[in-house]
């Protein structure tokens, strides 16, 4: 009785809007196809299991949300909503999509994600106003549409699927700012994709990669990049070129080493390496002067270079579970350390356990009062640096340094 009023209301007022979402909906009402003047139509969040053909006499819809439902087909008819903008159907129980959705050529976002898809219609490369594609987390092993033809989009969803390849024709998508092809099953990224020169987010984690092309350094727009948990062995140099990166995820993998070449990255704020196998890091990463994360906990570190101490802005500094044994005075002058961790390390003998237990301000303190009283300390007191000198000059600066 309600729901017949609100769209008995509806039609008297000429409305262009209808909000029946999350009404615990069983039945599409049939009433609905005689709003003529809809623009946009919540249905979203019901137990809906059919939507009828006669959906289609809405001629002035832009806007459809069918999302977290529980359909198993759309009919084909829904392709003759010329002016639809935004459909949305998302979080249902869809295995496939009838060819006719190609016809919509004016769409500009379309939410496929959270359904059963194992294919797609080849048509759906028809939809050249597409802003936003989301198919993820469904069943696709491949992409079957022509994706080159989708030359106005700009985000592309794929992760939570069952890809084993990238589709060469993905490297033509000028407009591409953001693509997820996270947790599939990738094994190759095509040196093509470096001509996505307005992406700016790039999720490749959890597959199965073994290398990355050079090419992905010409990606001069990109702000995240994220690869960690696969199989990679070692990273290419030429990503230290890509100097608008904010976020660079390589933990989980296999990596013994990292180019110096990271420590070009000036706009980088979080390094996440933890759960490799490194046993070195190069000191050209103090160079770092934005970067707030490091982790490095869970490799086979041995030592750190006192070089990390010029990254002033760092907050959080993970160095657990490594093979330290001596942690440099100098990171003590790290006064913006939100988090320093060195559990784990069991032959580490400076800083002493005692104070590592008192955690992380007590250990700066530590390593401040250490690095006053040592040698090299008093002389950056004074001025003196140790560089460049010779033996015997040393010592005599560092006597003149103990008077003072």
């Amino acid at each position: 009785m309600v729901l017949r009023w609100v769209l008995k209301a509806a039609d008297n007022a000429k409305s262009t809007r209808l909000n029946l979402a999350r009404k615990g909906l069983t039945s599409f009402p049939e009433e609905i196809t005689n709003l003529k003047n809809i623009r946009i139509l919540y249905l979203e969040g019901n137990r809906l299991t059919h939507i009828p053909a006669e959906l289609a006499r809405l001629k002035n819809l832009e806007q459809l949300y069918l999302d977290d439902n529980r359909l198993t087909r759309i009919p084909e008819e829904l392709g003759r909503l010329s002016g639809l903008k935004i459909l949305g159907l998302g979080g249902n129980q869809l295995k496939s999509l009838p060819a006719e959705l190609g016809r919509l050529t004016q769409l500009e976002q379309l939410y496929l994600d959270h359904n059963l898809l194992a294919g797609l219609p080849e048509e759906l490369g028809n939809l050249t106003n597409l802003q936003e594609l989301w198919l993820d987390s469904n069943h696709l092993e491949s992409v079957t549409i022509e994706l080159g033809w989708l030359s106005g989009l700009q985000k592309l969803y794929l992760h939570n699927n069952r890809l084993t390849d990238i589709p060469a024709p993905l490297s033509r998508l000028e407009n591409l700012q953001e693509l997820w092809l996270d947790n599939n099953r990738l094994t190759h990224i095509p040196a093509e994709l470096g001509k996505l020169k307005n992406l700016q987010r790039l999720y490749l984690h959890n597959n199965l990669l073994t290398d990355i092309p050079p090419e992905l350094g010409l990606l001069s727009n990109l702000q995240i990049l994220t690869l960690s948990e696969n199989e990679l062995a070692g990273i290419p140099p030429e990503l230290g070129k890509l100097r608008n990166l904010q976020k660079l995820d390589l933990d989980n993998n296999q990596l013994k080493r990292i180019p110096a070449e990271l420590g070009k990255l000036e706009k980088l704020g979080q390094l996440y390496l933890h759960k490799n196998g490194l046993t070195h890091i190069p000191p050209e990463l103090g160079r770092l002067s934005k970067l707030q994360i490091l982790t490095l906990d869970d490799n086979q570190l041995m030592w750190i270079p006192a070089d990390l101490s010029q990254l002033k802005e760092l907050r959080r500094l993970h160095l657990d579970n490594n093979r330290l044994t001596r942690i440099p005075m100098k990171l003590g002058g790290l006064t913006k350390l939100e988090l320093l961790s060195f559990y784990g390390n069991d032959d580490l003998t400076f800083p002493p356990p005692e104070v590592l237990r008192l955690g992380t301000e007590a250990i700066l303190s530590h390593l401040q009062e250490s690095l006053r009283r040592s040698p090299e300390g008093m002389m950056e007191i004074i001025g003196i640096s140790s560089k460049k000198r010779n033996p015997d000059s040393r010592v005599l600066m560092i006597r003149r340094a103990q008077r003072l």
